[in-house]
């Protein structure tokens, strides 16, 4: 369980990389661990929310919770594949509703997600924080050394992992 929940922590944070490898480069060293903190934040209160939000609705709906999980992570691939082949810079400054913005954006994914663990082991909310803090730190601080190599194949790479979630929860429908 452990291992899944590091492929998950670690696919949901790889947008966040991927982004702040674009903007690194235009902020200071307190303004990059501000970012990160937030980031953090809300990879651990996205999913909360999400699991919350996620009992009440399958509470209250007959939806199989491995199709519905099927369905977010593919969802998810998608998108972070889409983002992988539009090849858009990003213009960021610092601010706190940029902040809050860039957190709550690149953390959204995880809500759904969120909705999808319908678990009481809520050590998972902190992985999720952790993972997605340490890329963020990682990618601002050397975005200079790994834009060129890394930004659009974190992208593809997150992408490809949450798509190999999917089927593994699609096959959880079969078994």
């Amino acid at each position: 369980m452990f291992s899944y929940l590091f492929i998950l922590a670690v696919s949901l944070s790889l947008d966040a990389f991927s982004l702040s490898l674009s903007i690194g480069n235009m902020l200071k060293l307190k303004n990059k661990l501000t970012l990160s903190i937030s980031v953090g934040v809300f990879h651990f209160f996205m999913p909360l929310l999400g699991q919350f939000c996620g009992e009440k609705f399958f509470s209250i709906t007959n939806v199989n919770l491995d199709f519905f999980t099927f369905i977010i992570f593919l969802y998810i691939s998608i998108i972070m594949f889409k983002e992988f082949i539009s090849k858009e810079d990003n213009y960021f400054k610092f601010n706190l509703l940029n902040v809050i913005i860039f957190s709550f954006g690149v953390s959204l994914d995880s809500f759904g997600v969120g909705m999808t663990l319908q678990d009481t082991f809520y050590m998972k909310f902190i992985i999720f924080s952790i993972v997605s803090f340490i890329f963020t730190v990682i990618g601002l601080l050397f975005s200079d050394k790994l834009k060129l190599v890394l930004k659009s194949y974190s992208l593809l790479l997150g992408s490809i992992l949450m798509f190999l979630l999917s089927v593994v929860n699609l096959c959880k429908l079969f078994i």
